[in-house]
């Protein structure tokens, strides 16, 4: 299942310094993966 990750389709990463509101992934709090942006606030809910 391809989960769309800051804009990029299928990538389970995060640039070092992208904060994406209302999107799977964050790094302002830590989260580099879709199972962690879960638990960060910052970035809205996961999808």
């Amino acid at each position: 299942m391809h989960i769309s990750c800051c804009g990029i389709e299928g990538s389970l990463s995060c640039p070092a310094t992208a904060i994406c509101s209302g999107t799977v992934c964050c790094t302002s709090c830590g989260a580099r993966i879709p199972q962690e942006a879960v638990f960060c606030s910052v970035c809205g809910v996961a999808q």
